[in-house]
């Protein structure tokens, strides 16, 4: 290994550009294992309550700190990830931003930062699909309900599409308009019928 070390600095779009759904979904799976098998390190998130239940300061907020040690890559990361509401919610921007830190545990060099917002959200997808994946593994096929038409809803049909022909959707949501919305966004990860249930 050289001393001279470069940091890659990848921001959203690269990200994507670099991720298939795949990729997600077999290194979800892979920690999970890894977890299990004493091959993960993955200690308790630290919370910076910044105004979601405290009084001050008041951004109406919070920014979690999690670091991870993977034996199965020989990497160490931090994932630093806020909640904002307040401005930020005024501004018109996402709910969740994130930034992930990848270091090499051998001489400490930092590989690369990178955005985490779209790795945080498919990776909460990834965690639902890989547990149905589990739970129904024997399965071609799979008819399921959601409540809330989110992000966290299209990650889990996009990431679950990749294991399963979904037949049937039944999604509830709060607002009929979002409902919409999500069906047509999420029609071609679908083979079936997204069918839109009533608050009764």
């Amino acid at each position: 290994m050289s001393n001279h070390h470069h940091t890659l600095l990848l921001d959203q779009e690269m990200v994507k550009k670099l991720l298939t759904i795949q990729d997600i979904n077999q290194a979800v799976n892979e920690t999970f294992k890894g977890y299990g098998q004493g091959k993960v390190k993955n200690p308790t998130k630290v919370t910076l309550d910044i105004g979601q239940s405290d009084d001050w300061p008041a951004y109406d907020g919070f920014i979690n700190a999690m670091p991870a040690y993977l034996g199965t890559q020989d990497v160490a990361g931090l994932k630093w990830v806020a909640g904002i509401a307040g401005e930020r919610q005024a501004a018109g921007l996402p709910y969740i931003t994130g930034l992930i830190i990848l270091l090499d545990p051998h001489l400490g060099h930092y590989l690369a930062v990178m955005d985490g917002t779209y790795i945080t959200d498919m990776r909460t997808g990834s965690q639902t699909a890989n547990i149905i994946h589990y739970l129904a593994w024997d399965k071609p096929s799979i008819s399921l309900g959601l409540y809330g038409a989110g992000r966290q809803a299209e990650t889990t049909i996009i990431t679950l599409s990749d294991y399963f022909d979904i037949t049937d959707l039944y999604l509830w949501n709060r607002t009929r308009e979002t409902a919409e919305t999500f069906k047509t966004k999420m029609s071609s990860y679908v083979s079936g019928t997204i069918h839109l249930v009533d608050s009764d």
